[in-house]
């Protein structure tokens, strides 16, 4: 249930609600506290469920396909099980005298749930009759066996798997005359007998249908064993609600068991099957078991009290789901973007896959969507590798949490920290190279000084001098992921371990992106909502939603002003630093007011809007805001027609564009009379700026964008992190404080040439701006944020090693025996066919700056994706920041805790300095989230999801 999944299943239950779907709240959305885990295992990049459910389960990093178990044990080998041993939070919570649960969509002997009480070498192994006879003359155990002799005294256990449970050749309860629901077992065990012979006279029920489970009385029921299904329980669209009962319904039946006990309970809750329709690339009925997750969620809550409840929602990993597009607000979430692909005229869904099952192909050309019923539960999305199962993604996955300590699961952690933070909340358990993490104490030892800093962190509720906002524009979170594992690389690291400074921010949330007109938005209309704090439509700067693209007239009256704007109002210094042009979608909504976005200089404006009185972006850099530091590109925009340009005298592309005579440049030093201004355009010329000495800056280094990090002549051009730290330098000064935008524009347009490598590198950058940023600036008077403007259609794929280059190939290859990439992309112009067959890579460098990774669907550039962006931020009233928001809620919480614009009531508070975040809220600001998180009280659940876990003190 990665990024993507969350996102579309939003827009798929508003609309199932009525409406247009992207401004739909989940009940997860109302989860005050959010942070991002990472996923890999300790010998794999991509995830299975088992390693990972081993880490947030029991705070240990273990190897694929292992289960309870540290990463010293080798999958398949049974002696290397004892000694190797780890137990869970499940384990904890009933050696504390807690009552335990879980529950389950899935065989209750699959890897999550397996992970909760099972020690084993294989994930497979159901039963004994799924081990090798090595395994079984050595004395190891199958999950089922261990599932009834591990934790004899778990109290419920609801889920499907009833063939591993039962001697070979037993009939199946519901379905006696199938010959493939029959038992299984070799060793002759009726476990589920054994189960009863257990339970040492207490009030034991066994159920395998809905009508049985309707007629247990939870007062009088001390243990419950719930097997409805002889496999996996069935999709919930797939779902004969006479014989499966629904997740909501397993949920309440478990938690009115469970809360009798007055110590309190744990429940593991998983929506196991979003993952099994994700594989078959079915999105329908991924979607939908999303939604029963969520409905779970809501059931579960109504059901406890959130003053003694920790309830946790995760994921174990994401899958390679891209929602991408330029789609129209309120489309059909299962339907196809509103155009045809610009290269084979074909219609594609917004849904797609970097791979499986969905790739194929006809005459050397995809397959029309078009003939397909899309809207199908069966209806398989297109991908972009052909494999007969999609695989996991790598990207880091949400953690939401509310309740009791639920500020402890803020920031960025390792998926192990998860384990630690629940046993903490409720007083549970103990409270590198390759050969470090086989030892399960490494992890143990991460977890709990990861939880330390946590809990030494103290609120900080100062009124902000300052504000920088670092933009990644198409930083989504896969983009984060992938660009986290680079950096470690080019330090010659493994990469997936490595901490960017992004990740060591405290405050996480997650925001929405969509815009008023589309589902996918763009840079325009997204700025304008996080600046501005004002969503609108695509294509459109700084004005609201009544503003229509390109229609002049329709601008009057509809100006919105930015964070920008009231910071300088307010006395502050103010600047924008962009590796973009200074006139691109960013930057220009920080201070412009524009139908168009692409009205960069007057050349590009039709002669009826400037006739109607509308005016260029360029024009406004100078006339609108008084700005102190500009750097970027663009001087190209800022000068007459067919002014040489400095750097480039015989390129024609690069000369003045402007119609109107005026040298912006020239007019932007006579308006700082009196001051000391400075134009550059060069390093050598930046180099000489001081900063003590100066007033003003701008500093356009190029005639349009920048150049990608990769291609920059270092000679000529500084890098993000110097023209950053100029514009700190220059700005801070000012004792009121000052606002910085900071922009690393280019990761975008990496994507839309689908050259990962651009990107990535644009985004380690990016984040050694941060690090720049941050040590020029202290942490207690300035209020730092990193966030993104939307993502794009980008996916982490397929199952590579640990330390596998992020650039390069999976070891796995597609079931057409051609290899294909770590990191694909959705749709974009890597789509290729040579001879009705993908192309082979086995001789192509991947890691070439220049080399385009493949795409499901073939466009002449890339587009944006619609999925929640992670908003990352430190320093006064971060926890602002923290859960999911609408977009243009950024600007309003910049706003005040910096005390500018129209809500000042911050300024008069008298909260005392670095109060405890445990007990800390704003009780002034009844429209700002209120975060609360005491001391436990009676008891405090916890719910896990892909999983829902329930715990209870």
């Amino acid at each position: 249930m990665g990024i993507s999944t969350i996102t579309s299943t939003r827009i798929l239950r508003g609309q199932l609600a009525g409406g247009l779907g992207e401004e739909y709240t989940l009940n997860m959305d109302k989860f005050p506290y959010t942070g991002l885990t990472k996923t890999y295992c300790v010998d794999a990049q991509v995830a299975d469920s088992s390693c990972t459910a081993t880490a947030f389960l029991s705070g240990v990093k273990t190897n694929r396909f292992l289960g309870g178990l540290s990463a010293k044990a080798v999958s398949e080998q049974c002696n290397t099980t004892m000694g190797n041993e780890v137990t869970s939070v499940l384990r904890w919570a009933k050696d504390a005298g807690k009552s335990v649960g879980l529950v389950t969509t899935t065989r209750v002997q699959h890897a999550t749930p397996s992970a909760s009480y099972a020690h084993c070498v294989s994930r497979w192994w159901y039963a004994d009759v799924n081990m090798s006879p090595e395994a079984r003359a050595q004395g190891c155990k199958d999950l089922a066996y261990q599932l009834v002799h591990n934790i004899p005294d778990m109290e419920v256990i609801l889920g499907g798997g009833r063939v591993h449970m039962t001697p070979a050749g037993t009939p199946d309860a519901q379905y006696p005359n199938v010959t493939k629901y029959q038992g299984t077992r070799l060793d002759g065990i009726n476990l589920i007998d054994k189960w009863r012979a257990l339970k040492n006279g207490k009030n034991a029920t066994y159920v395998y249908n809905q009508a049985e489970l309707k007629r247990i009385d939870p007062d009088r029921t001390d243990y419950l064993l719930g097997l409805f299904a002889p496999f996996d329980m069935s999709f919930d669209l797939l779902r004969d609600p006479s014989v499966e009962p629904s997740l909501p319904d397993m949920v309440e039946t478990a938690i009115r068991i469970l809360n009798k006990n007055p110590k309190g309970f744990f429940l593991l809750v998983e929506g196991g099957r979003i993952d099994h329709a994700h594989h078959s690339s079915l999105a329908k009925l991924a979607l939908h078991d999303t939604i029963l997750l969520d409905q779970a969620l809501e059931r579960a809550a109504g059901l406890t009290n959130e003053s003694d409840t920790l309830t946790v929602l995760t994921a174990d990993h994401g899958h390679t789901l891209t929602l991408g597009g330029d789609t129209d607000r309120g489309a059909a979430i299962f339907g196809f973007a509103p155009a045809v692909s610009d290269t084979d005229k074909m219609p594609y869904t917004s849904l797609i896959y970097g791979n499986g099952p969905g790739f194929s192909l006809n005459n050397n050309s995809r397959t029309n969507p078009r003939e397909q019923a899309t809207n199908s539960s069966g209806y398989v999305q297109q991908s972009a590798v052909p494999l007969a199962s999609e695989t996991h993604s790598g990207e880091d996955v949400p953690v939401f949490a509310r309740g009791p300590w639920a500020h402890l699961f803020l920031g960025t952690n390792d998926n192990t920290y998860t384990a630690h933070a629940m046993a903490h909340a409720a007083c549970l358990g103990r409270h590198a190279n390759r050969l470090e993490e086989e030892n399960p104490e490494f992890w143990r030892a991460q977890a709990r000084a990861s939880l330390q800093v946590v809990l030494n962190r103290k609120l900080n509720t100062n009124v902000a001098k300052n504000i920088m906002l670092f933009l990644g524009d198409g930083m989504g979170i896969t983009t984060m992921t992938a660009a986290r594992i680079l950096k470690g690389q080019l330090q010659n690291e493994t990469g997936e371990e490595t901490v960017m400074t992004m990740d060591t921010f405290p405050h996480v949330g997650l925001a929405k992106t969509y815009s008023v007109d589309f589902q996918i938005p763009d840079s325009s209309s997204t700025a304008t909502a996080y600046l501005c704090g004002v969503k609108t439509n695509l294509n459109t700067v700084g004005v609201g939603a009544a503003a229509r693209n390109g229609i002049c007239r329709s601008q009057r009256g509809q100006e919105v002003t930015s964070i920008l704007k009231w910071a300088k109002d307010a006395g502050k210094s103010v600047g924008i630093v962009t590796t973009t042009r200074v006139q691109h979608a960013t930057p220009a909504s920080s201070y412009a007011h524009s139908a168009s976005r692409k009205w960069y200089s007057d050349a590009d404006m039709p002669a009826s809007a400037k006739k109607e009185g509308c005016t260029d972006i360029a024009s406004q850099l100078l006339s609108n805001t008084d700005i102190d530091v500009i750097i970027g590109g663009g001087r190209k925009y800022m000068t007459p027609k067919g002014t040489v340009d400095p750097e480039y005298p015989s390129d024609l592309t690069s000369r003045g564009k402007r119609q109107d005579g005026r040298d912006l440049i020239k007019e932007w030093h006579q308006m700082k009379v009196g001051k000391v201004a400075r134009y550059v355009w060069n390093r050598t010329d930046f180099e000489a700026v001081d900063p003590d000495t100066t007033d003003y800056l701008m500093a356009l280094f190029e005639p349009g964008d920048l150049r990608y990090e990769l291609e920059r002549d270092p000679a000529m051009d500084p890098s993000l992190t110097e023209t950053t730290e100029k514009a700190v330098r220059i700005l801070s000064k000012n004792p009121k404080g000052f606002f910085l935008l900071v922009e690393g524009g280019r990761i975008d347009q990496g994507h839309h040439a689908s050259r990962a490598s651009m990107a990535l590198h644009e985004t380690v950058a990016l984040d050694n701006a941060v690090a720049k940023g941050l040590e020029l600036t202290n942490e207690e008077e300035t209020l730092t944020l990193v966030t993104a403007d939307h993502s794009h259609s980008l996916s982490f794929n397929g199952y590579p090693f640990r330390g596998n280059s992020i650039l390069g190939k999976s070891p796995l290859w597609g079931s057409d025996s051609l290899p294909y990439t770590t990191l694909m992309y959705g749709n974009g112009p890597g789509y290729k066919v040579v001879n009705n067959k993908r192309p082979d890579i086995r001789n192509v460098n991947t890691k070439s700056t220049d080399y385009v990774q493949l795409s499901a669907v073939p466009l002449s550039t890339e587009t944006h994706g619609g999925e929640d962006v992670a908003v990352m931020a430190r320093g006064p009233m971060a926890h602002l920041f923290d859960g999911i928001q609408e977009q243009n809620y950024i600007a309003h919480a910049m706003a005040y805790a910096a005390c500018v614009g129209e809500d000042l009531r911050h300024c008069a508070s008298t909260t005392p300095t670095n109060k405890p975040s445990a007990t800390t809220a704003d009780p002034s600001n009844a429209s700002l989230p209120n975060r609360t998180g005491g001391v436990l009280g009676s008891m405090a659940a916890l719910l896990l999801s892909l999983l829902l876990a329930a715990l209870l003190h």
